[in-house]
């Protein structure tokens, strides 16, 4: 939050549904390794939807179903979202390999005391191997 201060801080939102839909959301962003910018926010959701204990249409409804989501995606820029989108599409199965290489789904709402815990366990235990896509895409491997 410090690094990007326009990100929904969950610790600031007065709305409870939006403040406990983009904690969980955001330790996806932890757990996983994921930066906030767009590629990253399209990979994470990609992850999340391999990596984590929660549907697809959960994790959507979800997002539409909080104050701070509708904020959000009132801001959405769809050309730059297609534009990452379609640049993103090669990274889609290596995502897709790592979520479902994973030893156990990351529960959707962390696990008590998990925030206490070294991140190089939390991803041992559940077999996450953290990548970097933007370099992924920068180098072209």
């Amino acid at each position: 939050y410090r690094v990007n201060p326009g990100l929904s801080n969950p610790s600031t939102l007065t709305d409870v549904k939006s403040a406990e839909y983009f904690h969980c959301h955001d330790c996806t962003h932890v757990i996983f390794g994921t930066h906030t910018g767009v590629i990253d926010e399209i990979v994470n959701d990609l992850w999340t939807i391999y990596g984590v204990q929660i549907r697809l249409s959960q994790y959507a409804a979800g997002f539409y179903a909080t104050a701070e989501g509708k904020k959000i995606a009132k801001k959405f820029d769809i050309p730059e979202t297609l534009r990452a989108t379609v640049k993103s599409l090669r990274l889609f199965p290596e995502v897709r390999r790592r979520g479902k290489a994973m030893t156990q789904k990351w529960p959707w709402v962390p696990p008590q005391g998990a925030l206490d815990r070294p991140l190089v366990d939390i991803r041992a235990e559940y077999g996450i191997q953290v990548f970097h896509a933007e370099a992924v895409l920068a180098n072209g491997h």
